[in-house]
């Protein structure tokens, strides 16, 4: 298996090539490591976060750029706006590299990501209702897609999972790695989605039963992350 290590900074210096140094808070891991359902085969994907420069926000240029490696793997370099952006939409891909094990931090800005970090519990759930309808979105698309993709069908399963250990407010990383053992048999072939043809009638039960639930966007925490946005944006600009 790819040490994850070696492979993140391969693509931190991947990144310094295309971008300023100064301009990258840090690179963060995600997919299958971070849910421990990964392969011998698995590659090590990473998302860079990039901080504009004046001219940027002056331009109203956001950067949006993907890096590929000769070995499959790609590196998903985005505008911190933009991850904030995701943030606010609870998506799942993105909101995962807070919790990731697997991360380097440019050492400018370790301590207002400690300070994300501290807070990131709070960030994953700032808007459940959303965070509900999109991974239920999610989840049903990517069962849909093909019945027979075996990674298809560990990934819809795996986001089931994590939608109901979410709603019991578990710890958002053991949310992550909810029955991990049995998505990743269902992800080797080892054994079948245990819903099979009845995975859509779980997922829509489910979202029945917690919809209109009243769950409210957590405003504090929103202004908080957008406090932090611009304490970020601003310190890179004074350097």
């Amino acid at each position: 298996m790819r040490d994850i290590s070696v492979a993140l900074l391969e693509h931190y210096n991947k990144a310094k090539e295309k971008f300023p140094h100064t301009t990258i808070l840090g690179i963060f891991l995600y997919g299958s490591q971070n849910y421990n359902i990964a392969t011998e085969d698995s590659d090590v994907d990473t998302i860079a976060i990039l901080i504009p420069s004046f001219e940027d926000l002056v331009l109203e240029t956001s950067i949006s750029k993907e890096i590929r490696f000769k070995n499959g793997e790609h590196c998903v370099a985005k505008d911190i706006r933009e991850i904030v952006k995701q943030w606010e939409k609870q998506s799942l891909n993105f909101l995962e590299i807070l919790f990731t094990d697997y991360y380097i931090i440019n050492p400018t800005f370790q301590e207002e990501w400690n300070e994300l970090l501290e807070e990131r519990e709070f960030i994953a759930r700032m808007d459940l209702d959303k965070a509900i309808k999109a991974i239920y979105g999610q989840a049903k698309h990517t069962y849909l897609q093909d019945k027979t993709d075996k990674k298809k069908q560990a990934n819809a399963l795996r986001m089931f999972f994590f939608l109901q250990d979410l709603i019991s407010w578990k710890p958002y990383k053991d949310c992550m790695t909810s029955h991990h053992e049995l998505v990743y048999k269902v992800k080797t072939g080892e054994c079948e989605n245990p819903y099979k043809e009845d995975f859509i009638y779980q997922l829509d039960m489910f979202m029945d039963k917690h919809t209109g639930t009243g769950f409210l966007p957590d405003t504090e925490t929103m202004n908080f992350l957008n406090t932090m946005l611009c304490e970020i944006v601003r310190k890179n600009i004074k350097i």
